[in-house]
């Protein structure tokens, strides 16, 4: 009979000597083995039928079967591989797998050993196999933040480089965007990759659900000679931009166009309809000042 008292003092103390812990695992192994041959060699008798199982009165007056005593379902775990690694010592080694290599070949009987270890671990214990071991509990995940982002106008400003599907059309300082729907308007500010270095800006419109472009990239000269440019605010949809002289523009979003501060369209470069063109010079005339 195996001494469970034994057991107690293996499963509180981790540390105890392997000497003395091997000594009892192979007494209880040999103490196994010789109840079962005696089990064996005993002749069978007539079978008998047992008697029935008495019923305790519960104080509702209902009869209710007695229930039944169960191992308790925790261990030491520590305890437990501690006498797997002392048990696995008196077993012997399986031979090898033939046709693996020398390293898989050992591998594959260390498995084996730690397995049968295991089996013999559980049944001197009396304790049920650790089939698989409880999830550990997680926190939840925290999302990432991302670039810092903040509402401005209609939109919002975000403060990162990327901007557009095709990221090598410009190097933006940061970009606004704006949703409706499916559709993001996205309105990126910087200066050109190539030299001339000078400040742009590229629109381009994104179809989310499809994740193809929808508008643009569309390609926008500030009108000064500034390196770069920022957007710092916006109005509705009309955005400010700060460049690296400190210079402020305007630019509306709807229109595509370049406005003041306050929203009134710039006046355009070329010549207006009623403006005639300046006369040109005669192929026959020399220079000014010549007969």
């Amino acid at each position: 009979m195996i001494n469970t008292t034994r057991i107690a003092v293996v499963l509180s103390n981790p540390s105890y000597a392997a000497g003395h812990l091997q000594s009892w695992v192979l007494r209880s192994i040999g103490l196994l083995a010789i109840s079962l041959l005696t089990a064996c060699g005993t002749p069978a008798g007539p079978a008998t039928t047992p008697p029935p199982t008495a019923l305790i009165a519960s104080p509702t007056g209902v009869a209710s079967s007695p229930t039944p005593v169960a191992f308790p379902p925790t261990y030491d775990a520590v305890a437990f591989a501690v006498t797997v690694g002392v048990v696995e010592q008196t077993m012997i080694t399986a031979t090898p797998i033939h046709g693996l290599s020398p390293e898989k070949a050992a591998r594959e009987q260390q498995r084996d050993t730690d397995r049968r270890a295991e089996a013999t671990t559980v049944v001197l214990l009396h304790i049920t196999p650790v089939l698989q071991y409880p999830e550990p509990t997680l926190p939840p995940r925290t999302p990432l933040p991302g670039p810092p982002k903040r509402a401005a106008g209609a939109g919002l400003i975000v403060e990162d480089n990327r901007c557009g599907l095709d990221k090598h059309q410009l190097g933006s300082k940061n970009h606004w965007r704006e949703t409706n729907g499916p559709l993001m308007t996205a309105v990126c500010a910087g200066t050109t990759y190539f030299m001339p270095y000078k400040a742009q800006l590229l629109v381009e419109v994104d179809n989310l659900d499809t994740r193809r472009i929808a508008e643009g990239p569309d390609m926008y000269d500030v009108p000064a000679p500034v390196l770069w440019v920022r957007v710092i605010d916006a109005v509705g949809e009309r955005l400010i931009l700060q460049a690296d002289t400190g210079a402020q523009f305007a630019f509306d979003v709807p229109t595509r166009q370049w406005v003041t501060l306050d929203g009134t369209p710039l006046p355009t470069l070329s010549p207006s309809p009623d403006q005639s063109p300046l006369p040109l010079p005669s192929p026959s005339a020399g220079p000014p000042g010549t007969p």
